[in-house]
């Protein structure tokens, strides 16, 4: 795709994917189809091909997107009521899984330990009381993300007719299986207790989260379903835990590369702490600016995905440069070769904490890193991007305040930061690598309220 990019810069071109052909688009056609009827392009259909939705469950998104709904419309304004709790789950993880002593230096591979404590946050606002408190569950949404995408990543590689066949020679697929019926059995419960409430007209929790309003706000038979419930939890958790956790990895290590940047952003967090008296809400969180910098730089260079703004179009369109698209052809952008262009970043190659802080503070500070904004593509594009970047945004910053303010890094050997992983059009940090930490001296002690 860097070759690519290269050559046919400005133009469309056929990507043989290996599953499917998709037709890249530059990333300026992206205007122009953000302007079309709903109906003309499906950002779910083409989801769910990726990820071998048919394969693990994920395909549940074609029959609903009342998980969208919800994200946007409820979950989101609330966040500022969630901080505090979030925060305290977290909090609560990091010393079940991080090293808690300050004198010697620890050997971790993060990503498992990070996830662990992201999908405490992420559980509070998903499920809610009791069962985000509820160590195993969580283990076993993290243990179900991970299975789900070993099946994406094999089974892409074998031809779409033998899938349903050769799936059942995974190990994952089967965990798959038994994981999905232990989640079920602290599901299930809970959601009859909610039905019933819902009849007697109980008031539900202070908090809001999205498995109690599924049930209330359900709008047909289909959403009504609990096996569609619990499929849409499920298919939440694939999509958020581990995506979060690498991106928060990937930050960790770029910043620990990059001693100076780190520097600069925990003199932020103690300037932003005697300002604000040790009091941190949502608005002061938001506020700190260099962070956020930080977090869009390291986007850029570790995306989730080499490609985005993933659609299948639903009925022929001709672009107004001439190209036509075809009713059922799948579409996409090579927005990490963009994020890489030097003639759009100047050193795009090379990690700048402060870029966007640093090149335009105002248009930094007007599109902040949860925002979905023109071809930038942090979080896709149009009425169909990321719907839980908002809540993914909050999480990952509050991880990366307690990690960074709490902790000292240090990079195993002397490579300098270890390069990103790809598979397929993801992109994620190499499996098993390790770090070392330890507790750190001086630490402000960050707190939300």
């Amino acid at each position: 795709m860097e070759d690519a990019y290269r050559k046919y810069k400005g133009r469309a071109y056929r990507l043989a994917r290996g599953d499917a052909d998709y037709i890249v688009l530059p990333a300026e056609c992206v205007t122009e189809l953000n302007r079309l009827p709903q109906h003309m392009l499906n950002s779910r259909q083409c989801h769910s091909y990726a990820m071998t939705g048919h394969l693990n469950g994920i395909n549940v998104v074609l029959k609903t997107n009342l998980h969208v709904r919800l994200l946007l419309n409820t979950i989101t304004p609330a966040l500022p009521k969630l901080l505090q709790p979030a925060s305290i789950g977290i909090e609560e993880a990091m010393r079940n899984h991080f090293p808690q002593d300050g004198k010697g230096w620890t050997s971790v591979d993060m990503t498992d330990k990070i996830a662990a404590c992201v999908g405490r946050a992420f559980a509070l606002p998903v499920v809610g009381d009791p069962m985000c408190h509820n160590a195993d569950f969580i283990r076993l949404m993290n243990e179900y993300t991970k299975d789900a995408f070993y099946i994406v990543f094999i089974m892409r590689l074998v031809p779409a007719i033998l899938q349903p066949l050769f799936v059942w020679f995974l190990p994952s697929k089967w965990r798959l299986q038994a994981g999905r019926k232990r989640l079920e059995a602290f599901i299930r419960p809970t959601a009859e207790k909610q039905k019933e409430e819902i009849c007697n007209s109980a008031e539900g929790t202070g908090l809001p989260n999205l498995f109690e309003h599924m049930l209330d706000e359900a709008r047909n038979e289909c959403e009504q379903d609990p096996e569609v419930v619990i499929d849409l939890l499920m298919a939440l958790a694939v999509g958020g835990t581990y995506s979060a956790a690498n991106f928060i990895y990937a930050s960790i290590l770029d910043l620990t590369a990059h001693p100076h940047f780190l520097d600069e952003i925990r003199e932020e967090f103690q300037q932003k702490h005697a300002e604000i008296g040790g009091h941190w809400s949502f608005e002061a969180l938001n506020s700190l600016h260099k962070l956020d910098s930080a977090c869009k730089e390291t986007l850029r260079l570790t995306p989730g995905s080499l490609t985005t703004y993933s659609r299948v179009m639903q009925e022929d369109y001709t672009l107004a440069n001439g190209i036509t698209l075809r009713k059922g052809q799948f579409i996409c952008v090579d927005s990490s070769g963009r994020a890489q262009d030097s003639t759009i970043y100047r050193d795009a190659d090379e990690y700048d904490a402060l870029r966007a802080y640093n090149q335009d503070f105002r248009a930094h500070t007007a599109r902040p890193f949860r925002g979905a904004y023109g071809q930038e593509f942090r979080w896709g594009s149009g009425r169909w991007a990321c719907a839980g970047r908002y809540l993914a945004s909050i999480v990952c910053k509050v991880m990366l305040v307690k990690l960074l303010d709490e902790y000292d890094f240090q990079l195993a050997g002397t490579g300098g930061r270890p390069a990103n992983t790809v598979f397929h059009e993801f992109v994620f940090i190499r499996p098993g690598l390790k770090v070392m930490m330890r507790r750190r001296e001086g630490s402000v002690g960050i707190r939300f309220s």
